[in-house]
């Protein structure tokens, strides 16, 4: 994935050097222990929870819907995903990521198009994004940070999550008007 210009947004002749020649030999010792402390029986979290996922949605769905899991940059892929859909009027696309970014849902879709304009009939394609404000989804991460921490006495519930660089920002025609020092003002 560091190799995908919308991950780092450098020309291809400098990003694969330095990810292929100098982040990657070394990456791999330095995230090996992380990887092993998340792994369970049923391997990466990643991969059978988002199966998971996929199957409780047909199930509520019901029958007149088909719904397949595609992964970015492993297994299953998008193209595999698409290739499951024997007839198909209109598709429906939900990248996984709560708020866009080029490196995660624009890449996401990107690859979808790339694989979908291949096909002689291309669907209606829709896409579902930037679902980070939907009561469904903070209720559903309400119920799990309070299953998480019943019984236990909580001070402060910290959110960590990856920013963007400022290139993306800049390059997204931010007009935020972050002044880099305090917290970017309330998205609207």
């Amino acid at each position: 994935f560091l190799n995908d210009p919308r991950v780092i947004a450098l020309p291809w002749f400098v990003r694969w050097p330095l990810v292929n020649l100098l982040i990657l030999p070394f990456r791999y010792r330095k995230t090996r222990h992380a990887y092993q402390q998340i792994w369970t029986a049923n391997g990466s979290p990643l991969l059978f929870i988002s199966e998971q996922l996929r199957d409780e949605l047909s199930a509520r769905l019901g029958e007149g819907y088909q719904v397949e899991l595609g992964m970015r940059y492993c297994n299953p892929s998008i193209a595999n995903a698409i290739r499951k859909f024997t007839s198909c009027d209109e598709l429906y696309v939900i990248p996984l990521f709560p708020q866009y970014s080029s490196a995660a849902t624009g890449s996401a879709v990107q690859e979808v198009l790339r694989v979908i304009q291949a096909e002689w009939n291309i669907p209606a394609i829709h896409v579902i994004r930037d679902f980070y404000d939907h009561p469904g989804f903070i209720d559903a991460f309400a119920a799990k940070i309070s299953e998480a921490s019943s019984n236990q006495v909580i001070d402060k519930i910290l959110f960590r999550y990856h920013g963007l660089p400022e290139y993306h920002l800049t390059r997204s025609a931010c007009q935020s008007g972050c002044d880099r020092n305090q917290a970017c003002p309330v998205m609207s």
